[in-house]
């Protein structure tokens, strides 16, 4: 058997490999990143412009809005949309599929609603926790018919609602915004936006055609408790990671003010958002990797797992170089005076961004194989590590804390995913070594910098 270990040489035969890709991978790459680059300028749109327009307490109430809502996404489904996928790809079943995932959603979803109104939230309003649910259980990556689309391999059309729906709602939230309107307005409009985009998706012609050309189901319809028990440990390791990367916004909301939790918020959004392409290239390789799963074919898992690891490592160093080159320019073109001190929080950021990205990558990965409890052991222990050092980490300024305590805690978890894999002979250590050198350069050039 052909290993991770020897699969490559020289770096040229690494970029090589990725050129086996079929066409369908490069088309679905293209339109995700594409979708993902028009959705990245709307973001940071929305996230300038509620920063100018909104008092500082509102815009630290919208970010944590924003925060549990990420978290709430992955809490709706329990991880059923890895599940999904997979079972989209591998399967002509639509219908029962459909209809067991919406009542493993209902439950789910009903937990999370439970559970947030028992939580601990001071930016927040109480009155403004129901909408937030709604949100959050209706936002695009819980959303079962877009899960259709991408296991079918039609990533075009699922970024065009995307791209469609965003630039919808960040027209309505800025707009509302510039006519003086506070936040609970916005979280309204934010809700009824995603319950349109819901019909509307629903009532398309190409969603109704795979209907219309469902096939025969290779087995009964699966259950309930039987979908949440195969997504359960994938769930818990997507809730984790999620509840991980928002955990900075969290803790500042129980520790600082909301001066922190701005300017934490606004770095961490430029910072997170950037990392869209080293997603669209994960995304559009899943399938690829199920199938690849599915047959047995160890080599052909090998190498995508390689190829894929090796262009998000190459793009995402690129991109975090160019951002901790330009963190000061932005910052002071684009927000008030008052956020200043975010562009040193975005430096420190960003050398986690590349092994933040790689991990998502490695998720993926560990998620088509099955191995979910070690994923989540992986995220549970870069929890501790960024609580810990958020604690009692040297760091006086806490927006900078949290920036330290999030890429050491990313750091630590990349190295964990990356020895099961290296074990497992899915990853060549060549390739691991040097992910592991592009990180250490980034944050030596980040020491430099501040």
């Amino acid at each position: 058997m052909e290993t991770g270990g020897n699969h490559f040489g020289p770096a040229i035969r690494k970029l090589l490999g990725t050129a086996n890709r079929g066409p369908s991978f490069w088309k679905n790459a293209f339109f995700n990143s594409g979708a993902s680059l028009i959705s990245l300028a709307t973001q940071l749109f929305l996230v300038v412009a509620l920063a100018n327009l909104l008092p500082i307490s509102e815009y630290a109430a919208y970010i944590a809005a924003a925060a549990i809502v990420a978290v709430g996404e992955m809490a709706s489904d329990s991880g059923a949309r890895i599940w999904a996928v997979r079972q989209f790809a591998t399967s002509k079943a639509v219908s029962g599929n459909l209809g067991a995932l919406a009542r493993a959603k209902l439950i789910t979803s009903s937990v999370f609603g439970a559970g947030l109104f028992l939580a601990p939230i001071e930016t927040l309003p109480g009155t403004l926790l129901l909408p937030v649910v709604l949100i959050a259980v209706s936002q695009p990556a819980t959303d079962p018919l877009l899960w259709l689309l991408r296991g079918r391999e039609r990533l075009d059309v699922e970024a065009s609602i995307i791209v469609f729906w965003r630039l919808a709602t960040v027209f309505l939230l800025v707009l509302a915004a510039l006519f003086g309107s506070g936040i609970e307005t916005l979280l309204v409009l934010w809700c009824i936006s995603n319950i349109l985009r819901v019909f509307i998706t629903s009532r398309l012609p190409v969603v109704r055609g795979l209907f219309d050309k469902e096939g025969p189901a290779e087995s009964a319809p699966p259950g309930v408790f039987q979908i949440l028990g195969k997504s359960l440990p994938i769930g818990a390791a997507f809730f984790a990671m999620t509840l991980f990367q928002r955990l900075g916004v969290f803790m500042l909301d129980q520790m600082g003010t909301d001066e922190d939790i701005a300017i934490y918020g606004a770095a961490f959004t430029l910072v997170a958002s950037a990392g869209f392409v080293g997603t669209a290239i994960t995304v559009s390789s899943f399938p690829s990797l199920a199938k690849a799963v599915k047959a047995g074919d160890t080599s052909r898992i090998s190498s995508l797992v390689n190829s894929t690891v090796f262009l998000v490592t190459i793009t995402m160093l690129c991109v975090s170089l160019a951002g901790m080159l330009l963190a000061p320019l932005i910052f002071t073109l684009l927000y008030p005076d008052t956020f200043s001190t975010g562009a040193s929080v975005m430096a420190w950021l960003l050398p986690g961004l590349l092994v933040s990205s790689v991990n998502f990558s490695l998720k993926y990965t560990l998620n088509a194989m099955n191995i979910n409890w070690a994923d989540l052991a992986t995220v549970l222990a870069g929890l501790a590590m960024f609580v810990a050092i958020m604690q009692y980490g040297p760091v006086e300024a806490l927006p900078v804390r949290a920036a330290f305590s999030w890429v050491c805690a990313e750091l630590f978890i990349f190295l964990l995913k990356a020895a099961i894999l290296l074990w497992k002979r899915m990853l060549g250590l060549t390739l691991f070594l040097t992910t592991l050198a592009a990180f250490t350069a980034l944050e030596a050039f980040g020491f430099y910098l501040n």
